[in-house]
């Protein structure tokens, strides 16, 4: 049996795991602890994108937009440093599923 090559959305989320980053793993009681999230891009046009935001979950407490794009822009310089295509947005960051210039 050949094992199932990853998934862009397992290659970016290894990407930033190795990079010293926290990923935001579901907890108990239907939260998730605070981290970066990495999922398939669904939106027309994106199809083969994936999306990193960052998560929150600090009871009650909700991260300031300055924070969350400091998290942002530090996903983004290792995505691109890897030679990642990012394209930054106000509260997420949409990643091409290839690298730069393939």
């Amino acid at each position: 049996m050949t094992p199932k090559p990853p998934t862009p959305q397992d290659i970016i989320s290894a990407l930033l795991k190795r990079a010293g980053f926290t990923r935001s793993d579901s907890t108990g009681g239907g939260g998730a602890a605070t981290g970066y999230v990495v999922s398939l891009e669904r939106a027309v046009g994106k199809a083969a994108s994936v999306r990193v935001r960052y998560h929150s979950r600090s009871a009650g407490w909700s991260s300031s937009p300055e924070y969350v794009k400091a998290k942002l822009d530090a996903y983004a310089k290792t995505i691109t440093e890897a030679g990642w295509t990012v394209e930054a947005g106000e509260y997420e960051l949409i990643v091409t599923a290839g690298k730069a210039g393939q």
